[in-house]
């Protein structure tokens, strides 16, 4: 299943339109964001009626990103997407960095997680700040191989733009529209989140749900790429790194916001 996904997000990336086909690495975040406000702005008024009705939203989303006669493009967003749910439902997203990962970036990651872990009502700018700090120090790593750089960039920019959206959903807005996933009947039955508890521990989930799930099921991208001993090759799989941290990111964070009680 592993290389069907991967093949499938690799000519996925080559087909889509150039202006999301050319994100950077650092910028990966805002893709992550524009497709959860379509998702945000499908269900102002309406609820799905169950997951699969959500995973098809997102494959519709996603598929919103090929050009409009593309039909290829758009079948291997759906094939890619479906798959994508089906890993956040049915697999857990406990991560461990790859072998030989540049210990700079891995001290950076690792002040990353723990800055998330800090996450309350009252200290979203202060987590943003250390977070885009963070950022800063990781390109400022200069003898780090151009994939696990882009790895831990890709990492940290979804955890920025993660963090800004479930902090509104969770505690700015009562009536955000993600908020109507909450709790839903059909919740994966492995993100059992328990009841009550501090809501808090529920958004820092939704976001490490966000950041692992991505980084763990896109690093066969980088794993397919590190032997290759051109840097044409290797710089030509990052868009499909990129696009694949997308594709898994958000099915997991929508699966563990709809476990909270």
């Amino acid at each position: 299943m592993r290389l069907f996904v991967l093949l499938s997000i690799i000519s996925y990336a080559v087909s889509i339109r150039p202006k999301a086909r050319h994100l950077r690495p650092e910028d990966v975040g805002l893709l992550h964001t524009d497709a959860f406000e379509q998702l945000s702005e499908l269900y102002k008024n309406k609820k799905p009626k169950n997951q699969l009705e959500m995973m098809m939203d997102v494959s519709d989303i996603m598929a919103g990103y090929c050009e409009s006669d593309d039909h290829e493009c758009k079948n291997l967003a759906y094939e890619s997407s479906m798959k994508a749910f089906h890993t956040a439902t049915h697999e857990g997203f406990d991560f461990e960095y790859p072998d030989n990962f540049h210990s700079g970036l891995k001290h950076s990651l690792n002040n990353m997680y723990d800055t998330l872990e800090t996450i309350h009502q009252d200290n979203l700018e202060d987590v943003i700040e250390t977070l885009l700090e963070i950022t800063s120090q990781m390109k400022e790593i200069d003898d780090a191989h151009v994939l696990q750089q882009t790895a831990a960039l890709s990492a940290i920019s979804i955890a920025v733009e993660s963090t800004k959206l479930w902090h509104t959903v969770f505690y700015d807005s009562k009536n955000h529209p993600l908020r109507r996933l909450q709790g839903t009947e059909w919740a994966s039955t492995i993100w059992n989140l328990g009841n009550g508890g501090d809501i808090g521990d529920s958004v820092y989930m939704a976001i490490i749900a966000d950041v692992n799930a991505g980084f763990l099921r896109s690093r066969d991208i980088i794993v397919s790429a590190m032997g290759s001993s051109s840097m044409e090759g290797l710089i030509s799989v990052i868009p499909a790194y990129l696009i694949g941290f997308t594709f898994f990111a958000i099915p997991a964070s929508l699966i563990v916001a709809s476990a909270i009680p």
